[in-house]
């Protein structure tokens, strides 16, 4: 049996049009998951630790 573990696709062949409508659901769950009390400021808090530990990682990387 022969199986494919891959999907390709070219996005710059599928319209302007079908893409935003393949992307407006995903975008508006995320407006609404933001919209709820206390999960931006998470989000923030998170934010700061995931760029220090980027930082961090890319020093390493350079010194390597």
């Amino acid at each position: 049996m022969n199986t494919c573990n891959t999907i390709s696709l070219d996005l710059a062949a599928v319209p302007r049009e079908v893409r935003d409508d393949l992307a407006r659901p995903l975008a508006l769950a995320v407006d609404a998951y933001f919209r709820q009390p206390g999960i931006e400021e998470k989000f923030q808090a998170w934010l700061v630790g995931y760029k220090k530990r980027q930082y961090v990682r890319e020093r390493e990387a350079a010194r390597a």
